[in-house]
Order: structure tokens, then sequence, then C-alpha cells
């Protein structure tokens, strides 16, 4: 057996009991946030929790290796509990190849195995993988991560061996409600002439494409309640883009439900266009790098959860967490509501968008 099918199998033996109930109908996890949720809501209620950018290896390598690779999730959980899905954008490949697939590139990551065992853990049942990094060691680690999400019973979105399979998106029946998932990556510089993007029978991206993006909306638009779609766009540590804008309402004028961004590694603004929310960016979640955070000072992510009431989103629920691994010595903690309140109203200014306050937790009611 080669190494590679050999650690795929270990990993597979590791997770075994680690399953989810009837195919895909996922079963709410035991938590405080699912308590009294179901009498405040005629029909039935799902939650879906969705988290930014996560990487397990660079910088916070010493201290997975030292203190295990749950560590960043220690101060975490409870924003995870309670919920049918959680889902992130995971930002690095999960891989044992270890050739770059760009060598001039900037920035490029791979994770160890170790890294999935600790994610499952941690609850997650869906991973976007329509990224700038999951191809760092090209179709060979981004295979292999595939493979190795589905021996640990993990659904990724937005890539796949082809493009049919990059574009495909999920569906997951809910208690009361069918969710449809998709998920792209804006075309930064020269990632499509370096094969970043599925193309044909080649692995990769699901490329943000207007056209390509409204085919697969109306295909699945049919099929499920709601649907929400993860765009990887922006540019790093700045506000939104005219881009990110433009992309994010078009997504919504389409037939999505809500718009799940990532990318930029800070927390961005929340509007309501045309009663659907867009999340511009969540920023970072656990994310392995130091940052590029001022000095001295905190970074922001953003843990939203979707609540589903009778088949459609009623409400979005936002926990701010601090990121700047510089002062959080990578395991990013929630912040208090004094802090909250006025960095989440701050970053709402834009889009006009009223917020409600339960302790620290920042509420976007939906028409």
């Amino acid at each position: 057996m080669s190494d590679k099918r050999l650690w795929i199998a270990l990993l597979a033996l590791l997770l075994l009991g680690v399953s989810l109930l009837g195919g895909w109908r996922l079963a709410r996890r035991d938590g405080p946030a699912a308590n009294g949720d179901r009498a405040a809501c005629d029909g039935p209620v799902s939650q879906i929790v969705s988290v930014g950018d996560i990487m397990l290896a660079d910088g916070v390598q010493k201290k997975l290796d030292k203190h295990g690779y749950d560590y960043p999730f220690r101060n975490l959980g409870d924003l995870l509990a309670g919920a049918d899905v959680v889902m992130g954008n995971l930002e690095a490949p999960i891989t044992t190849h270890d050739q770059l697939y760009v060598a001039d590139k900037k920035w490029s990551y791979r994770q160890d195995p170790r890294a999935l065992e600790a994610l499952r853990g941690a609850g997650f049942d869906v991973l976007a993988v329509a990224n700038n990094h999951v191809l760092d060691y090209g179709p060979e680690g981004f295979v292999d991560t595939l493979e190795a999400f589905e021996a640990a019973g993990i659904r990724g979105v937005g890539g796949g061996r082809s493009e049919e399979e990059a574009r495909r998106g999920l569906i997951l029946e809910l208690d009361g409600a069918t969710v449809g998932l998709l998920a792209y990556m804006e075309n930064y510089g020269a990632y499509e002439k370096n094969g970043w993007f599925a193309t044909g029978d080649r692995p990769g991206c699901a490329m943000m494409d207007v056209d390509r993006m409204r085919e697969d909306i109306e295909r699945l638009r049919d099929q499920v309640d709601v649907l929400i779609v993860h765009c990887h766009f922006g540019r790093n540590y700045k506000p939104p883009t005219r881009l990110q804008h433009r992309m994010a309402r078009a997504v919504i004028d389409m037939g999505a439900d809500a718009v799940n961004g990532h990318h930029s590694h800070v927390a961005q603004g929340i509007e309501i266009y045309k009663g659907k929310p867009i999340l511009y960016s969540l920023g970072n979640f656990t994310f392995g790098t130091s940052g590029r955070f001022p000095k001295g000072e905190q970074g922001y992510g953003m843990v939203a959860r979707y609540r589903l009431c009778d088949g459609r989103i009623e409400r979005v629920e936002v926990d701010l967490i601090g990121v700047n691994n510089k002062l959080v010595r990578y395991r990013p903690s929630v912040i208090g509501a004094d802090e909250a309140v006025p960095v989440l109203e701050a970053l709402m200014v834009e889009y006009g968008t009223q917020l409600s306050w339960e302790g620290s937790t920042a509420v976007v009611e939906l028409p």
C-alpha cells in the first residue's frame, strides 16, 4: 500500500464511529444553542453555523505538536454546539504530498492529516474548498484532501476532481428544511493560467463566474428550500471591494438566499439585500499565521448562526471572536459585549443593518 493510501486508511479507522445519521440528514448536536429554539418557532427549526478561514499549519505548528490539534478550538466549542450543520472554509490542503504547485507563490500551506481529525472532533460537517490555497501542493495534494474528507465523513463544496464535481454543490436534508450549498473563488491574478480552477476532467476549484454561477443556482434552486453560496472574494485585510458588492448582490438576484463570504481574514459588514443576508467576510476562525493586524490591536472574525424556521432563514446570529494570533496565541476566543457591540455596530453602518443584542451575540432579523 502506498504511503498516501496508508494514511487515508489510518484516518478512516481513527474516525470510525464518527458518522452522519441517515446519509446526509444531519443530527443536531447537544449544546446550549439548541435550548428553547423550537418553542420560539411555530414550525421545524434548523441551525447552520458558519465560520471563516481555517488553516492548522505554519505558525501554529509548534503549539499543535505540543498541545494537540484541538488546541485552537478549545475556547470556541460553545459557538458550534447545538447546530445541525457546521461549515467553514478550509484554506489549505490536507496532504503528505510535498511538491509545491507554483514554486514562486508568495504563501503556500499544507496541513497534516491530523488536522482533519481535529476538525471532525470540533463538529465540522462541510468544508468549502474554493479558495487560493487548496491547490498549493497541486492536484495531487488537492485530491488527497478530497479523499481524506470521504474517509472522515466530511463533505467538501466548491472543488472536485472535475468541473462537474466542483460545481455540483451539496443538498442537505435538515429538520424541516432542505438546504443547498455552493462555493466559488474569485479569479485572482494568474490562478486561472496556473490551473487552479476545475476544467473538464482536471481537478480544481469552482470559479466565480456570473454565467457558471447562474447555471448552478438555477439547477439547485427548485430542489431546496434554502440556498447558501460561499464566495471567496475580496482583498486581504481590506474593507469590501466594489467587486464583492457587485458579485454578492448578483448571487442574490440569481436566486440565492444568503451569501457567505471569506478570504479577507478580517470581519466585514452584513448587508440585507432584497431581504436576504450578505455576510461579506466572516474573517478568520482558526488560521495558523500571525496575521497582518495593527501592532497591539485585536483582529476579529465572526461566527454566524443561520436560524431556519419553516424552511427559510428567519435570523442570523453573530458572535465576534478575537483572532490576532500575536494576542490570542493561536487560540481564538469570544469577544465580550463591551467590545463586540461597538465593533459590530461600526461594521454595519455602511449597509444600515440593524442589530439587536442577546448578551454579546448580535442578531439580524430578516423580513
